[in-house]
């Protein structure tokens, strides 16, 4: 973990995550393969996996989060950081689009 955790150890309870997107600071989502968030709007879902920005403008009307592995949130230590978290939660918009684009 790095030191720029907001928390040590994963944060395990939604309404802590869910708290932490509403504060309207960019953030980004740690972890590694597996770990991710369903990040719920009031029409409309998004997954957000590892490396993905997370609150800002982002999620400022999220209603429910649900954490899938051992999340952590961090804050992006540059700008260089919060621009790569910036394009992988666009990354992570496509993927889930094509995946709904492409089902069986």
């Amino acid at each position: 973990m790095t030191d720029q955790a907001l928390s040590h150890r994963p944060i395990t309870q939604p309404t802590d995550i869910l708290n932490q997107l509403q504060s309207g600071q960019l953030l980004q989502v740690y972890g590694r393969r597996g770990n991710a968030l369903i990040i719920v709007h009031r029409h409309h879902a998004e997954l957000a996996g590892p490396g993905a920005a997370v609150g800002s403008v982002f999620d400022f009307d999220c209603c429910r989060v649900i954490p899938i592995g051992r999340v952590s949130i961090i804050y992006p230590e540059s700008s260089a950081k919060r621009q790569q978290a910036c394009a992988m939660r666009q990354r992570w918009i496509r993927f889930t689009q094509k995946a709904m684009e492409t089902y069986v």
